[in-house]
């Protein structure tokens, strides 16, 4: 047979999760700074306008490319 628990022992598991998976997002954060000097929302732009930059050497190699293909 299953165990059924009380919405009130539900939520206090998932309050207890969630403040764990807090804990564990703190430290990684603080991992990053001293690792990187950086923490996660700034990795996450970095991360960002790094992509950005390749797409747009990608676009700008493509277009040259076509233009060279042309002149031929």
């Amino acid at each position: 047979m299953s165990k059924t628990k009380s919405i009130t022992t539900l939520i206090e598991e998932l309050q207890e999760e969630n403040e764990h998976l807090q804990k564990l997002g703190k430290l990684f954060n603080k991992a990053c700074l001293d690792e990187f000097g950086y923490g996660v929302k700034d990795l996450h732009k970095i991360i960002e306008k790094w992509q950005a930059l390749e797409r747009q050497k990608g676009a700008k190699l493509g277009s040259e490319f076509q233009a060279s293909q042309r002149e031929d």
